[in-house]
């Protein structure tokens, strides 16, 4: 028993010094810099297929960088200390053509629109840059895999707003087959971004919430109230499937930058409903997945609720006959009502398509669980 506590206690103190270790020696050795190590993450489980090219995080590390030389100011916004972080990262095409992508990432602060963009040239040791087989810059051939480094630098101030945020690391989407990206393929991964071991922990531990816009654009803060992930019931017209696989109840808070989205409710306490479809289109139509009306009808009709378009999510515009997709809806209400709802049914459709209304205008009706 007590070899096995020394074991233990080894392990920790290896993974605890390979945290420390410095992964990219390259911001030393550019900005001639003092560089301290503030956290690594070994396994961030940062992942996205885009339908056959695999982009996977391996490892990140963020550093603070001190006393650099005079100039470097301008990377940092002409100051001689600041941030920087390097991910680990590989892409593998899986498909059977070459596949044009540009490796795009970034790292979200206070919402979609502050953000810190990834490059693949600042402070990047030669053998971690990434290289092609070919004149195009962002070809990545059938059946190779290339793994190199990206790194994202940031000023005291963005940092600051890491701290009091909760930040997002996002893979981007965008390949395509084709050189002026026609028919491109693919969604966009958004993740957690941990920059410390508590904040790691915390992150690990805390409810998988549905990736509508409210958590990847981090509009606002949410609590669990109560969820069901395994409804999976299915309606269906003229070979049009359409299934609720599960629902979120959540209490929100909007972050600070989205306020003024949702002046309308006052300063009363709110609730947001996530659901989470699946849309399985075998009929003859074009059905479009990000248009179709879904009303919340709440205790037999004494309230309609509307979906809240720009909050929700979905992967494909257009679902052609044969193809599948997914769409997350969003509706708010002030708690105090939700409190004393107690019955709650979405009525779908009509359901559009190219030349208007498809399957005679008819629509599907889902009882869903309530608190």
């Amino acid at each position: 028993m007590e070899e096995d506590e020394n074991e233990d206690t080894e392990s920790e103190t290896t993974k605890d010094a390979s945290d420390n270790e410095i992964m990219n020696p390259e911001i030393a050795s550019e900005t001639d810099g003092d560089v301290e190590v503030i956290f690594t993450n070994n396994d961030p489980d940062y992942y996205n297929d885009l339908d056959g090219l695999e982009v996977t995080i391996h490892k990140y590390q963020l550093v603070k960088v001190t006393d650099m030389n005079q100039s470097q100011d301008i990377q940092f916004n002409e100051d001689l200390e600041g941030y920087a972080v390097t991910a680990d990262v590989t892409v593998k095409n899986t498909r059977n053509k070459d596949v044009h992508y540009n490796y795009g990432m970034r790292i979200q602060m206070e919402d979609k629109f502050d953000y810190l963009p990834s490059t693949a040239h600042k402070y990047i040791p030669e053998e971690k840059k990434l290289t092609f087989d070919t004149e195009k810059t962002n070809m990545f051939l059938a059946g190779t895999e290339k793994n190199f480094f990206l790194t994202f630098v940031m000023t005291n101030e963005q940092y600051e707003k890491l701290q009091k945020n909760d930040p997002k690391f996002i893979i981007e989407a965008g390949a395509s087959e084709n050189e002026d990206y026609t028919n491109s393929f693919g969604s966009e991964a958004v993740f957690d971004f941990a920059i410390s071991k508590d904040q790691a922990e915390k992150a690990a531990s805390a409810p998988t919430f549905y990736q509508d816009k409210l958590t990847t654009d981090n509009i606002a803060k949410k609590e669990l109230i109560f969820e069901d992930l395994e409804i999976n019931k299915t309606e269906e017209l003229y070979d049009y499937k359409l299934t609720v696989e599960g629902v979120q109840y959540t209490e929100i808070t909007p972050n600070e930058s989205s306020k003024d989205r949702f002046r309308n409710f006052g300063d009363d306490e709110l609730v947001a409903l996530s659901v989470k479809l699946s849309v399985d289109n075998q009929s003859d139509e074009m059905v479009y997945n990000d248009s179709y009306s879904a009303t919340l009808f709440v205790d037999d009709g004494d309230a309609r609720i509307l979906s809240q378009g720009m909050l929700g999510a979905y992967d494909e515009r257009k679902l052609e006959p044969g193809n599948k997709g997914e769409h997350i809806l969003v509706y708010i209400m002030q708690k105090k009502y939700f409190d004393i709802y107690e019955k709650f049914e979405i009525e779908f459709g009509p359901f559009l398509g190219e030349d208007g209304y498809v399957f005679k205008e008819k629509r599907m009706n889902f009882e869903l669980p309530s608190k």
